[in-house]
C-alpha cells in the first residue's frame, strides 16, 4: 500500500534537527490508499489519515511497516529514512471513518487503529535515523546535527501535535488588478502581521507563529484555531462582494482583499473618540478571527453580541477589545483605538469608498474619471447584494474661489451621487445623511487647486449609531 503526502503543515524533528526538520511549517496529508490484492480487493480510495513533513512518501507495507521517504529531489543534507518494523492491519476501515477519526480524535488514535493490537506498543530496537545518504561530505551530517543520537520521535508522538483547523478558503483564486496576486498571499500578509511567523501553504492550510504562552494576543488566537479539534476547520475566505463578518454556523471569517475599493474603520476611543479610526486588513481579520471566531471557540463569545441598543451593540465590547489588543500588537500602543459601547457612536464600525479627482468645478458624476466611474458600478453591485446596508454621503471641494461657492459645490457634489444612486436602484430610504464639507478639510491650496480635495465620501454601515448624524 502507497501513501503519497503533499504539503501543508509540519513540526516534527529534534531540536537538533536540520534547519528544514525544525522548521515551524507543518504539512497535511492528502493520501491516496491503494490497496494491493495482500490486503483488500477495491479500487483506490482516498481518505486523510495524518500529517507529515515536506513531500514525503510514506510505504505501509505488510512485512516491512512504516517507512518514511524524501523524495528524490531534496538535499542529501536533509534527507531522512525511517523504518518501521510495524504491520498495519490487513482489513482497513472506509477512508470517510479515517478523515473522522483524525479530525476528532488526533493522529495517534489514526495510527493506532491502522495497526494491529499487538503492534501498538512501540518495539524495540528504536528506529534507525539515516542522515545524508550517499552524498553528504564527511561531517556535514555532524554540523547539522550536533550531539544528535540519530533517534527521532516515535511517529504518533510527532503527528499528534499537528492539525488543520484553520484553512484560507479557495487559495488559488487570483485577485483584481495587477501586478498579479492570490487569496493566499493576502492571507499570509494578514496573518503574519497578526502573528509573525505564520505560514499560509498553496493549499490554504495555516501554521501558526510562535505559540509561547504569555506572548502576542493575535498568536495565542491563531495557535488556539489552529490546533482546534473539530470535524470543520475554521476557515477565512477573503470576497469583496460581502462586508466583513464571521459564520459561526459554517465556521467561516470573511474579509476583503488588499485589491478592495472599501476602506474599514469605526468610531474611536480615547484621543480619537468621536473621530473616524479606520483599520487595515490585518486588523479587520483580528477583529473577525480573534474577536468573534476564538472567543466562540473558547465558548466566551457573548450570545447577545448583536443584539442592538441606541443603534449600537453592548455585547460587541469583548471583540472590540480583542481587536484593540491585536491592532496594538500590529501597529504600536499610539495605535488609534475603537470605541466600545460607552463611547461617542458606540464605537460601531463602517465603511468608505472614496470618488476623487472630479474635473474642476464639476458636480455630476458622468464627468467622473473612468476609474472612478469604475468605482462607483462596484459599489452599486455591492449595496445591492448587501441591502442591510445604510449610507452617508460627505461632499468636499478644493480650496480655488470663496468659501461660500466651494461649500455650494460640495453640497451638489454630494446630492449628485446620492441621485445617481438611487438612479440605479438603491432606495432612497437607505441614504441617512448628506454633508456638505466645502473645502474645511482641504490641505492647504496648491497651484491649479488640489484634486484629491473635488471628492465624495461615501460611508455604509449596518447599525444606526454608524451614522455621522447619530448623536
Amino acid at each position: 500500500m502507497t501513501v503519497q503526502l503533499l504539503p501543508v503543515r509540519a513540526a516534527m524533528g529534534s531540536p537538533k534537527a536540520s534547519p528544514m526538520l525544525v522548521s515551524h511549517l507543518m504539512f497535511m496529508a492528502y493520501i491516496q490508499l491503494s490497496i494491493l490484492p495482500s490486503f483488500l480487493a477495491t479500487a483506490p480510495r482516498w481518505a486523510v489519515i495524518g500529517f507529515q513533513e515536506a513531500q514525503l512518501t510514506l510505504d505501509l507495507d505488510a512485512s516491512k511497516g512504516l517507512l518514511f521517504r524524501e523524495p528524490s529531489g531534496q538535499t542529501a543534507r536533509t534527507r531522512t529514512a525511517i523504518e518501521w518494523p510495524m504491520p498495519f492491519r490487513s482489513e482497513l476501515p472506509d477512508p470517510q471513518s479515517i478523515l473522522a477519526l483524525q479530525r476528532s480524535a488526533g493522529n495517534s488514535a489514526v495510527v493506532s487503529l491502522l495497526m494491529p493490537p499487538e503492534s501498538r506498543e512501540p518495539q524495540s530496537p528504536k528506529p534507525s535515523v539515516q542522515r545524508c545518504p550517499g552524498g553528504c561530505a564527511q561531517g556535514a551530517c555532524e554540523e547539522q546535527n550536533p550531539g544528535s543520537a540519530g533517534v527521532m520521535p516515535q511517529p504518533w508522538e510527532r503527528l499528534e501535535t499537528v492539525q488543520r483547523s484553520l484553512v484560507v478558503q479557495d487559495p488559488t483564486t487570483a485577485l483584481p488588478g495587477t501586478p498579479p496576486r492570490t487569496v493566499v498571499e493576502d492571507a499570509k500578509a494578514y496573518l503574519s502581521n497578526i502573528c509573525p511567523g505564520t505560514t499560509v501553504a498553496p493549499g490554504g492550510q495555516v501554521a501558526a507563529g510562535s505559540c509561547t504562552p504569555g506572548g502576542r494576543t493575535g498568536c495565542e488566537c491563531v495557535c488556539d484555531l489552529v490546533a482546534a479539534k473539530n470535524p470543520e476547520p475554521w476557515k477565512i475566505k477573503i470576497d469583496d462582494t460581502e462586508g466583513p463578518h464571521t459564520e459561526f454556523g459554517d465556521r467561516r471569517v470573511v474579509v476583503h482583499s488588499t485589491r478592495s475599493i472599501f476602506e474599514f474603520g469605526a468610531w474611536g476611543a480615547g484621543k480619537d473618540k468621536g473621530k473616524r479610526v479606520f483599520a487595515g486588513g490585518s486588523r479587520v481579520l483580528g477583529h473577525e478571527m480573534c474577536g468573534h471566531a476564538w472567543l466562540k471557540e473558547k465558548g466566551k463569545h457573548p450570545a447577545d453580541s448583536e443584539k442592538e441598543k441606541d443603534g449600537g451593540r453592548p455585547g460587541h465590547d469583548p471583540t472590540v477589545a480583542l481587536e484593540n489588543k491585536v491592532a496594538q500588537e500590529i501597529s504600536g500602543p499610539g495605535t488609534a483605538l475603537r470605541g466600545s459601547f460607552a463611547d461617542p457612536h458606540h464605537g460601531e464600525s463602517f465603511f468608505r469608498v472614496l470618488i476623487s479627482n472630479y474635473p474642476k468645478g464639476e458636480r455630476t458624476v458622468s464627468k467622473l474619471p473612468a476609474e472612478m466611474r469604475a468605482r462607483l458600478n462596484t459599489l452599486v453591485a455591492f449595496l445591492k447584494k448587501n441591502t442591510g446596508i445604510k449610507v452617508d454621503i460627505r461632499g468636499h471641494a478644493d480650496r480655488t474661489g470663496n468659501a461660500a461657492v466651494n461649500k455650494q459645490c460640495s453640497k451638489q457634489r454630494a446630492d449628485n451621487m446620492r441621485a445617481f444612486l438611487t438612479g440605479q436602484g438603491i432606495s432612497r430610504s437607505r441614504f441617512v445623511f448628506n454633508v456638505a464639507v466645502g473645502f474645511d478639510e482641504c490641505p492647504a491650496a496648491v497651484p491649479g487647486g488640489n484634486p484629491d480635495c473635488r471628492k465624495v465620501e461615501i460611508f455604509g454601515f449596518s447599525h444606526a449609531a454608524g451614522s455621522e448624524s447619530h448623536r
